[in-house]
């Protein structure tokens, strides 16, 4: 199990695009910093509220700005990276030629999925201090805040882990990845659509959570919360084994 773990997380980091996508992120969050720190002055909002923008308060403003659809595109990434582009490539097939069972394959590839959105999540924590720091220096020091960021983040992972589960299940009944990638974006625009018209039914859909708990933290229920995230995991998780079991890779 550790080599085809080693193998999966090898594919991962050596594949540009994801480069690219770190490189493209840490554009944005300096580029979100540069805007915060220049229209300031202008801004007619009170002190307290203006520091929620930036400083302490900056990573947990840009975890909220990214959760609803960058990082969804990067677990996307992930996902055509480890699984839609094997079967069209016809590679999936290698390691269970070589002696890995099916179960071993599909559990080193959601873990792997996961390992790699817990490190992506790690980075945007990090370059959003760093970049706070570079831009209100000392302002970033509150241990209140970095405490409640810490638990904001990682609560985070919860849907998207769930988000794994549900992209893993969809790329297993369309191969094309530029489709899955399309089939995605929609869910997000349709569910945030859903949930504008339906507030009370929000809470019930999976993406509401990509940016709640960034947003909504001491207005929403936490056990609920994790319960609905934790559900969503499971029943696709099961989806995910069922279909990869019977699923013609002989390609």
């Amino acid at each position: 199990m550790f080599l085809i773990l080693k193998n999966e997380l090898y594919k991962i980091f050596h594949n540009k695009r994801i480069y690219m996508f770190l490189i493209i992120l840490l554009l944005f969050i300096v580029a979100i910093a540069y805007l915060i720190n220049s229209i300031e002055p202008s801004l007619q909002m009170s002190a307290t509220m203006l520091d929620k923008l930036k400083g302490a308060y900056f990573p947990i403003q840009i975890l909220s700005t990214i959760s609803d659809l960058l990082l969804p595109m990067f677990v996307t990434l992930i996902i055509t990276l480890l699984f839609s582009d094997e079967y069209y490539n016809g590679t999936l097939k290698i390691p269970l030629l070589n002696g890995f069972t099916r179960i071993e394959l599909i559990t080193a590839k959601l873990l792997i999925s996961i390992i790699t959105t817990i490190i992506m999540l790690i980075c945007v924590f990090a370059l959003s201090y760093l970049t706070s720091f570079l831009f209100w220096g000392d302002a970033v020091s509150n241990n209140k805040v970095f405490v409640k960021t810490v638990q904001v983040y990682s609560l985070t992972l919860l849907p998207f882990i769930a988000l794994i589960t549900i992209v893993l299940f969809l790329s297993m009944f369309i191969k094309n990845s530029g489709i899955i990638i399309g089939v995605i974006v929609s869910v997000l625009v349709l569910s945030s659509f859903i949930s504008s018209l339906f507030p009370g039914a929000s809470q019930y859909i999976l993406t509401y959570y990509l940016k709640a708990f960034s947003t909504k933290l001491d207005g929403i229920n936490l056990s609920k919360s994790i319960s609905i995230c934790i559900a969503y995991g499971i029943v696709f998780l099961a989806g995910v084994y069922a279909r990869f079991s019977r699923m013609e890779i002989d390609k």
